[in-house]
C-alpha cells in the first residue's frame, strides 16, 4: 500500500455501539446506536469521505421504541440503498416487532416495512434463526443469511418489500449441504448466490448457482503461499438436524468484502501487524488467488476494530479512529487532493487528522471553475 491516513471519529462512538454499514466510492457508512434498557433507542446513520477528515455527517437519526434485539445494516453494491433489519420488543404491548428500514443514500429518504402478517409469511419467517441472522445485499436486493452456519444445509432468504402495503415478505431458497466447510461463508456475489467457503485442505468451495453444486477451487500458480499459513482458529460448534453452527470463533485470518473487493486480513500477534491480501476467483480455471497488498502495525491501544473495503481502500474502524489504507498506488489527482488536505488539516497526539476542506471548499479556495470531481 502506498497511502494511509487516520481520522478521528465522532465523540458518540466512545459510548455507543457501532458497526460498518458499507463502503462505496469514497463514502464509508457507519451505524451507531444508544438507548436505556427498556426505553427508546436512538439510531444514527453516519457517513465520512475517504479523504476529508472533517467530513463526518449524521445522515439520519431515528428512534426505535424499544432496545433492539437485532439491529443489522447492509449497503447495496451500487451504494444507493441501506437496508436495516430491526427486531425489538414493544414496551407498550410487550410483543415483538420486526421491521425493515430502507434508507436512500442520495435523497436521504427512509421507508419502513413491517412484517407481513399473512399466515404463510409468518410460517416462513418463523424458520429464520433471528439471533444468528445477517443481511447481505446485491445490486438492489437484500437477503437474510445465517451468519454462523459452517456445514450442512444453508438457507438463502430474499426480502421482498411492498411499497403499497409497507410490509415485507420472505422467500426461502435452500443451498445443498457443504460438509467440507471450515469457516463462515463469504457471500461473494449475493444476487447470483455465489458463496465461498474455506475447506480443511486450504482450498475453497464455491457454490455454482447455475449447476446447484459446490465446486472446488485450488490456489493458482501466482497465489501468495503466505496466506495459507494463517489458518489457526478455534470454534465452539453446535449441531442440528440440517446444519452445523459455530457459536464462537477466534482466528488470525479473516476475510471480508465481496466480488471485486474481497480481502483477507492475517494478524501476527507477536509483531502486532495485519497483513492484507486481495482475493479473486478464476471461474474458468477453478482457481483462487491471494495477492499481498501490504502489512501494517496495529495501534498499541487498539485490540479490536471493524474492517471493510471498496476495492481501492481498506478501512480499519475503531472507537477513536478510522484508518484508510490504499491497496495500490494512488492517482496523481488523489495525491494532489491529499496534499491540499494536509495544508488545511492538523494531527492530534494520536496522529489522527482533524479539519480539512471539502471538494467544493477546495475549488473555491483554489479558484477551480471545473465541474469535474477532484477525486
Amino acid at each position: 500500500m502506498s497511502h494511509r491516513h487516520c481520522f478521528a471519529t465522532p465523540r458518540e462512538f466512545m459510548y455507543q455501539d457501532y458497526s460498518i454499514i458499507g463502503y462505496h466510492g469514497h463514502i464509508l457508512y457507519v451505524l451507531s446506536y444508544e438507548g436505556d434498557a427498556g426505553g427508546p433507542t436512538e439510531v444514527i446513520i453516519w457517513s465520512v469521505h475517504t479523504m476529508v477528515p472533517k467530513s463526518w455527517k449524521k445522515l439520519k437519526t431515528f428512534v426505535v421504541d424499544g432496545p433492539p434485539e437485532v439491529l443489522i445494516p447492509a449497503l447495496t453494491s451500487n451504494g444507493d440503498l441501506i437496508y436495516l433489519l430491526c427486531v425489538y420488543f414493544s414496551p407498550d404491548t410487550h410483543l415483538g416487532v420486526c421491521q425493515i428500514l430502507k434508507f436512500h443514500t442520495e435523497t436521504l429518504e427512509t421507508s419502513t416495512y413491517l412484517l407481513d402478517q399473512s399466515e404463510e409469511n409468518r410460517e416462513q419467517f418463523e424458520t429464520v434463526e433471528i439471533s444468528d441472522v445477517g443481511i447481505v445485499c446485491g445490486e438492489s436486493d437484500a437477503f437474510l443469511v445465517d451468519r454462523n452456519v459452517t456445514r450442512g444445509m444453508y438457507k438463502y432468504t430474499k426480502l421482498i418489500c411492498d411499497d403499497v402495503t409497507k410490509t415485507f415478505r420472505v422467500q426461502h431458497t435452500w443451498i445443498p449441504p457443504c460438509d467440507e466447510g471450515r469457516r463462515f461463508p463469504i457471500h461473494f456475489d449475493p444476487d447470483n448466490r455465489q458463496i465461498v467457503r474455506y475447506t480443511e485442505g486450504a482450498n475453497f468451495l464455491v457454490f455454482n448457482n447455475s449447476t446447484n453444486q459446490w465446486d472446488t477451487y485450488e490456489p493458482s500458480e501466482t497465489s501468495d503461499p503466505d496466506a495459507a499459513q494463517h489458518q489457526g482458529y478455534g470454534i465452539r460448534v453446535t449441531y442440528g438436524p440440517l446444519r452445523e453452527r459455530c457459536t464462537a470463533i477466534s482466528s488470525s485470518f479473516n476475510m471480508f468484502g465481496r466480488s471485486g473487493m474481497c480481502f483477507a486480513a492475517a494478524y501476527n500477534s507477536c509483531q502486532r501487524t495485519d497483513t492484507f491480501f486481495s482475493f479473486t476467483l478464476d471461474e474458468e480455471a477453478k482457481t483462487f488467488t491471494f495477492t499481498r497488498v501490504g502489512t501494517y502495525l496495529r495501534p498499541k491501544t487498539v485490540f479490536q476494530f471493524r474492517l471493510a473495503s471498496n476495492g481501492v481502500y481498506i478501512v480499519r474502524l475503531g472507537r477513536k479512529f478510522v484508518e484508510f489504507l490504499r491497496t495500490d498506488v494512488p492517482s496523481l489527482r488523489e495525491i494532489g487532493f491529499w496534499r491540499v488536505q494536509e495544508i488545511f488539516s492538523k494531527k492530534d497526539v494520536e496522529q489522527n487528522w482533524h479539519g480539512g476542506k471539502t471538494e467544493e471548499e477546495i475549488k473555491r479556495a483554489l479558484n477551480i471553475k471545473s465541474a469535474m470531481n477532484l477525486v
